[in-house]
């Protein structure tokens, strides 16, 4: 009877740690990101440049299909968006960031700071 009874102790243990840790999540799929297309990296675009979208999305349905090098339409997208962080959230914790799309290569930035890059 003791072991079965330390065994659900355990599981139950394990089970309220395991729900503590779930991770919550925000999705910025399909919010208000405004984007900017140029030939180089250090164009800065104005507001007038910029153009919404909702991500996922594909340069070809603005610009329509071109025939450039390999097929695609090559040059460096700006990509914007703004979003709240939930009140509960603490500064003192670690927070991520996933893309399930970033194309070739991609520098993220937040509020400024340098997060991180990607070449692939």
């Amino acid at each position: 009877m003791k072991i079965h009874s330390l065994t659900c102790l355990a599981l139950g243990l394990c089970m309220s740690l395991s729900l503590s840790a779930q991770r919550a999540s925000i999705s910025l799929d399909k919010q208000n990101w405004r984007t900017y297309l140029s030939k180089t990296s250090n164009t800065q675009p104005t507001s007038l440049d910029t153009i919404d979208v909702k991500l996922p999305h594909n340069w070809d349905d603005y610009y329509g299909y071109r025939q450039l090098t390999h097929g695609n339409l090559h040059g460096t997208a700006v990509y914007s968006t703004r979003f709240d962080m939930p009140a509960e959230w603490q500064a003192d914790q670690a927070y991520f960031i996933r893309f399930e799309g970033v194309g070739t290569y991609a520098h993220v930035r937040l509020n400024g700071h340098d997060l991180g890059r990607h070449l692939g």
